[in-house]
């Protein structure tokens, strides 16, 4: 006590806590918190300070009241409670903490005992939720809380994280599951079980919101599947034209390995042809003066193949996450091919790979045309095949394509690379003399092709078969019909020459 008793209890009949006050020197004071002990009890305790020294000091003094024939007196025992003091204000403070962290979270935490009854849930949780206490309670404890996977479908108890941990006594860390809130909404959450938290069979249940991030990432996987097996390639490109990046698909369709750079730039890969006009477009985009405008052009895939793409383009220069001009492809190889087949068969003979009518009136048109501007002439031969209807007849309609396929051949190999040769009707062929020196060339054109057909011997047939020419030369003010009409007319009378024995 640090002073004598008699300086504390001078009465016995009179409260500990009356006699705090100051001590002598060297000596200490005490100040009561305690309830005042009654004078007619024959038992009483206190708690109280000693001040002194700088140093507070907490007693337990309990009094009993001692009669004997000697007389009565009283029988102190003082106790140092100094430490279990400190240590419950320690644990107050710590359990303040405690619970201010955990109603400071963003993570949902809720902490029950053995049968599932909640006995604290902190503000996160009942945000997320929407229960209280009580309410989850009593779902927990009545075994109607379902726990769902991220496709809704209701998971078996022991898939379930809670149940998982509390069977096994193992923790169950950041598992992802749905819940099913009180207003009605499914959640997806990451939650965690910790089993026996409590040494009785209690556990912790944390837990915090994933939706919209597993949202995110489901999309981010859908758009990087799609993206890695999608035929358009996406090119971003800087200001010098150089590649940024690439996507999967430019290796898929072109070749190019991921990170391929060639030291021109993009521009290095593109055909000479197109190399001018890819340029000015490629620029118009670097200036933002045009987008979402296709230009086509044709670009070298990494096996030196020319391949024709389609590109438009977005300049997302200023945009801090691209940093770059976004151009997409489409490869349109096949399409070109495609279109230049079908074109191709709309102005040729299928059978005999010859120009067409439809296309002998356009390249006549445009000689007729180019003849305006000097003084050349063109000439048309309009040939017809004599009898070839007795092949037909005799040995087949193959024998009579043969025919026609070998007709065609040796009429191109009489004819100059400037002359066309085309197939007008069932065994009608016309020849298109451009340019023509003069009339004497076109005829002895004409006899040439007439001597080469009546030879049967070259075409393997036994039936006797030849050819009658028709000439025509242009004039002024002529057309296509016009110059055409005048070589049919001439045709025709050649037929009739050769049917009077008249070449």
């Amino acid at each position: 006590l640090g002073r004598p008793v008699e300086s504390i209890f001078a009465n016995g009949a009179e409260p500990l806590e009356r006699r705090a006050g100051p001590g002598t020197a060297g000596t200490a004071s005490t100040a009561s918190t305690a309830s005042t002990a009654s004078t007619t009890s024959t038992a009483s305790s206190i708690e109280t300070t000693l001040l002194g020294s700088g140093e507070a000091t907490w007693i337990r003094i309990h009094r009993s009241r001692l009669d004997s024939t000697a007389g009565s007196g009283h029988l102190l025992q003082v106790e140092d409670v100094t430490e279990q003091r400190m240590l419950a204000a320690a644990l107050a403070k710590s359990e303040d903490h405690a619970r201010s962290a955990l109603d400071a979270l963003e993570q949902g935490v809720v902490l029950a005992d053995v049968t599932g009854a909640v006995h604290r849930i902190n503000p996160a949780a009942e945000r997320l939720l929407g229960y209280t206490a009580d309410e989850l309670s009593e779902l927990w404890r009545s075994g109607t809380w379902e726990t769902y996977d991220e496709h809704d479908m209701v998971l078996a108890n022991e898939e379930r994280p809670i149940f998982r941990a509390r069977t096994t006594g193992v923790p169950v860390i950041g598992a992802v599951v749905r819940w099913r809130c009180a207003d009605g909404r499914l959640i997806t959450l990451r939650v965690s079980c910790i089993p026996d938290a409590d040494q009785n069979g209690g556990f912790v249940v944390a837990f915090f919101d994933v939706t919209e991030q597993r949202r995110a990432q489901r999309d981010i996987a859908r758009f990087s599947h799609l993206f890695r097996h999608a035929n358009d390639i996406i090119t971003v490109i800087d200001a010098t034209g150089h590649v940024l990046y690439a996507s999967p698909s430019n290796e898929r369709v072109l070749g190019y390995p991921e990170g391929y750079q060639s030291r021109r730039g993009i521009l290095d890969v593109v055909h000479p042809d197109d190399l001018e006009a890819t340029a000015n477009e490629l620029q118009a985009l670097i200036e933002n003066r045009r987008e979402d405008v296709p230009f086509s052009l044709r670009v070298r895939s990494y096996s030196g193949e020319w391949r024709h793409i389609e590109c438009v383009g977005v300049n997302l220069l200023e945009e801090p996450d691209v940093g770059g001009v976004v151009i997409t492809s489409r490869d349109t190889t096949e399409r070109e091919r495609l279109t230049e087949l079908l074109a191709r068969q709309a102005e040729h003979d299928e059978l005999t790979g010859l120009p067409n009518r439809r296309y002998l009136q356009a390249h006549l048109t445009q000689a007729l045309a180019r003849r305006h501007d000097g003084p050349r002439r063109i000439g048309l031969c309009f040939i017809d095949l004599d009898r070839f209807k007795a092949v037909n007849d005799t040995h087949g309609h193959a024998a009579g394509d043969r025919l026609l396929v070998n007709v065609s051949a040796r009429i191109r190999r009489l004819i100059r690379l400037s002359d066309t040769v085309a197939r007008v009707g069932g065994d009608e062929f016309v020849v298109l003399i451009d340019p023509l020196g003069d009339v004497a060339e076109a005829e002895a054109l004409a006899e040439r092709i007439r001597r080469a057909l009546d030879d049967p011997a070259p075409f393997g047939t036994d039936v006797g078969f030849g050819a009658s020419v028709g000439l025509a030369v242009s004039v002024p003010g002529d057309t296509p019909s016009t110059l055409l009409n005048r070589a049919d007319r001439g045709l025709y009378a050649a037929k009739h020459a050769r049917s009077t024995g008249v070449r």
